[in-house]
């Protein structure tokens, strides 16, 4: 059985960071946190983005499109989830950007549109302000954010269908003496 979703959490994630990118200076990495074996970003600033609980908002709405004649046909659910993300701003100004994000994030798609409809800003929660101690055991300004977003996602999977039906009469006296 073929199994596919979409938007998959790489999706989401490359969507965010294409939002973020757009908002933050010119300059600004935006990385994917709880990578192994990557260094922090170089430069007077960055963000880590780290994905965090996906729950569902609903029951899925499935669907059956039949392919017939074309091809197979599939079974399509449709999940309405919500996901919470964590985004950590580091260096100055990060206090800044902070709240300017998480402004624009309330604001939803009026000023900062976002590159795909099926996934949508919920809201944002205050942002926190957090030590780091970085590689020399220096003190850094780090701001978290956590951003909530409604994703939609389908999920497709094989699904046989009866394209004819022949129907036969069984007597059933004769097989149940």
């Amino acid at each position: 059985m073929s199994l596919s979703i979409s938007p998959d959490e790489s999706q989401i994630l490359a969507a965010v960071r294409a939002w973020l990118l757009a908002l933050l200076p010119a300059g600004t990495e935006v990385v994917r946190g709880q990578d192994n074996r990557v260094p922090q970003p170089k430069g007077p600033g960055f963000a880590v983005l780290t994905p965090g609980r996906l729950e569902a908002l609903s029951t899925p709405v499935t669907r059956f499109p039949d392919g017939f004649p074309q091809g197979p046909g599939s079974r399509c659910d449709q999940l309405s989830c919500r996901l919470a993300l964590m985004l950590d701003l580091y260096g100055p100004g990060s206090g800044d950007l902070a709240q300017t994000v998480a402004g624009l994030f309330a604001l939803g798609t009026e000023l900062a549109p976002w590159p795909d409809p099926a996934i949508q800003p919920l809201y944002a929660e205050p942002p926190l302000q957090g030590p780091f101690l970085d590689g020399e055991r220096q003190m850094e300004e780090r701001w978290r954010l956590p951003l909530l977003l409604q994703i939609t996602q389908t999920l497709t999977s094989s699904q046989d269908f009866a394209a004819t039906l022949t129907p036969a009469l069984i007597e059933v006296d004769s097989l149940s003496p």
